[in-house]
């Protein structure tokens, strides 16, 4: 087998383990695929593929993988796919917010697969939010499934290939959420979602013009103009407005 052929079919076999034994082969299929994002270790595009002969009906979701989350160990990376899996079970099974809001919904499915949503990577974070990494739950569901593919040796489950980073510095077990990309929006990204678009940057307030007004939007879908990074907030649904 190619080298690029097992590469890959290794990603969506695996997607079909977790699918199996996480989602109960609920999931559709979709393109697994090892792509950076400046803001995400992984993110979930909902319809982003159709077929190319032009025939209609079939459309495909894609999950990608940021490469460089390979060099942080299996468990990282593999928790990294089950929580954009997370994403694509609520497009299709659930009702997942505007704007790439990770919402009490998507919180619970997380927990139940067996991963602590926490918008720090840490014990202790917020579950909810627009920035949201995660860990393992002890003895969870995610953790045992993932300790039987090293106790068993599954090798057609083991990735082949990871990156050449001859400078990578691995972080600290106590704070593995400092690996994440640098995000202009201030934070770190373990993963994201997008509704049938590209990834694109969002602006900060370092990148504001003089006299230009942006819209934000908050969870309500009411909106509000002002000067580039406001930090504002709505009473309804007490969540930050969003610069769009």
């Amino acid at each position: 087998m190619g080298v690029t052929k097992l590469q890959f079919s290794t990603l969506e076999e695996l997607f079909d383990f977790y699918n199996k034994n996480l989602f109960d082969n609920k999931l559709p299929s979709c393109l697994v695929n090892l792509s950076r994002h400046r803001e995400a270790m992984g993110f979930y595009i909902h319809k982003e593929w159709k077929e190319s002969n032009g025939k209609r009906g079939k459309i495909k979701d894609e999950i990608s993988i940021n490469p460089d989350s390979l060099n942080l160990g299996d468990e990282y990376w593999h928790s990294t796919l089950v929580h954009e899996m997370c994403h694509m079970w609520q497009f299709h099974f659930g009702k997942p917010s505007r704007y790439t809001y990770h919402n009490q919904q998507w919180a619970n499915k997380m927990i139940a697969v067996g991963l602590m949503p926490s918008d720090s990577g840490r014990v202790g974070g917020k579950k909810t939010g627009q920035q949201m990494s995660d860990y393992p739950i002890k003895d969870g569901k995610f953790q045992k499934l993932f300790q039987s593919i090293a106790k068993d040796a599954i090798n057609h489950l083991k990735i082949p290939y990871i990156k050449n980073q001859r400078y990578f510095v691995k972080p600290e077990e106590d704070n593995i959420e400092a690996a994440s990309l640098d995000s202009p929006m201030g934070g770190s990204i373990k993963g994201m979602y997008f509704i049938n678009e590209r990834p694109r940057p969002i602006a900060n307030g370092n990148s504001s013009k003089s006299g230009v007004k942006v819209k934000y939007s908050c969870d309500c879908g009411y909106n509000v103009w002002g000067k580039s990074g406001l930090n504002i907030s709505c009473d309804d649904c007490e969540q930050s407005y969003r610069e769009q």
